[in-house]
């Protein structure tokens, strides 16, 4: 029965995402992670709960108000920290990297919570030095894909908000940083 449940969350939460819907996507990711959880099945709890984050991520931009917008990003950066609890429990061989990762995720999101430019910059760049160390782990052991999916973000979230707090000698820094990662 449970099984059944689960695949019927996923497809949903896949049908949410095609349509972006993604504070659909959440709720159906979050349900998701709380019955593998109960199953006690941690490392498929840890992917539904990253992609819960995500999505949380995504619809905090589809918010219709500010107070939305920011009750969604800290959505999204408790379902992050639930994530850390979790892998913190687990004896997987790559979870320090995992945790790292997500570590620097919440540093970026916290960001967009922070009103004053200095420490919103300084957030971005605890992201940004936190990210590229995991690049540098994960190219070191050969994990092409998370390669890609940390450039990819490293890339993004800059032409986001970290090039707009820059001044001019730092954006063409960034620029070459973001065509190195490309």
């Amino acid at each position: 029965m449970q099984g059944s449940n689960l695949e019927h969350l996923l497809d949903k939460a896949k049908e949410h995402e095609k349509k972006y819907s993604w504070l659909q996507a959440a709720e159906c990711y979050k349900k998701a992670s709380e019955l593998t959880l109960d199953e006690k099945d941690f490392l498929k709890t840890v992917d539904f709960q990253d992609k819960t984050s995500f999505s949380f991520y995504k619809a905090a931009f589809q918010a219709q108000s500010n107070i939305e917008f920011k009750e969604r990003m800290k959505l999204a950066i408790q379902e992050y920290q639930n994530e850390i609890t979790i892998l913190g429990q687990l004896k997987e061989d790559n979870k320090q990297l995992r945790i790292k990762r997500i570590t620097a995720l919440i540093a970026y999101i916290r960001s967009w919570l922070e009103e004053a430019p200095k420490e919103r910059k300084k957030l971005l760049d605890e992201w940004w030095t936190i990210e590229n160390q995991v690049l540098e782990a994960y190219e070191s052991v050969g994990d092409v894909h998370s390669v890609g999916l940390v450039c990819t973000d490293l890339i993004e979230f800059s032409q986001y908000i970290r090039y707009w707090l820059s001044d001019s000698s730092e954006a063409v820094i960034m620029e070459k940083e973001s065509l190195r990662l490309a």
